[in-house]
C-alpha cells in the first residue's frame, strides 16, 4: 500500500499511528531514556523520534501536548533528577556525576543544574545530602582519597 508521500507504508505503521492518535492527552508517552544505562544515547530526542516512527515535528508536537514539556526539556529533567539523586546519596565528584548522567562538559552541567534547581550542584549536595545512618542499605565503603562522608 502506498502512503500519501508515495513511499510504501506497512499496515502496522497505520495501526501504530491510529493507536498513538487515540491515546489522548492524559496519558504520557513512555520512552526508556532514564534508568542510568540509556543516558549513553548520544541523541536521545532523535532516538525517541525514531522509535515512535512519527515525523519529527509531529512527534515533538504530540509529546509537548501530552507532557507539557518539549522532548529535550523532558530528557534534561530526567538527567537532572538522576544527578540530584546521585548528589544526595554519594560522594562522587560533580564532574563524574555530570559524565554519568550524560554531560561531557561539567560547566554546562553546572549551569543547567543551577537553572533547573536554583542551586549549584555543590550547594545542593550540602543542603540535601542523606547521612549514612538514614539510608536504607548498609553504607558502602568510601573511595580511596574520597572526602570520607558524602555530606
Amino acid at each position: 500500500m502506498r502512503g500519501p508521500i508515495g513511499r510504501f507504508v506497512r499496515p502496522s505503521d497505520i495501526a501504530d499511528v491510529r493507536r498513538t492518535a487515540s491515546v489522548g492527552a492524559s496519558r504520557k508517552p513512555h520512552f526508556p531514556v532514564s534508568g542510568g544505562k540509556h543516558f549513553s544515547v548520544a541523541r536521545p530526542v532523535e532516538e525517541m523520534v525514531k522509535r515512535s516512527r512519527l515525523a519529527g515535528r509531529t512527534f515533538k508536537r504530540r509529546f509537548l501536548q501530552a507532557t507539557g514539556l518539549t522532548p529535550l526539556a523532558y530528557v534534561q529533567r530526567l538527567q537532572i533528577e538522576d544527578a540530584k539523586r546521585r548528589l544526595e546519596r554519594t560522594d562522587t565528584s560533580i564532574e563524574e556525576i555530570s559524565w554519568q548522567v550524560g554531560y561531557e562538559d561539567p560547566a554546562f552541567f553546572r549551569r543547567l543544574f543551577k537553572r533547573t534547581t536554583g542551586l549549584a550542584p555543590g550547594a545542593y549536595r550540602k543542603r540535601f545530602c542523606i547521612p549514612d545512618f538514614a539510608r536504607r542499605r548498609a553504607p558502602r565503603p568510601r573511595r580511596p582519597g574520597g572526602r570520607g562522608t558524602p555530606c
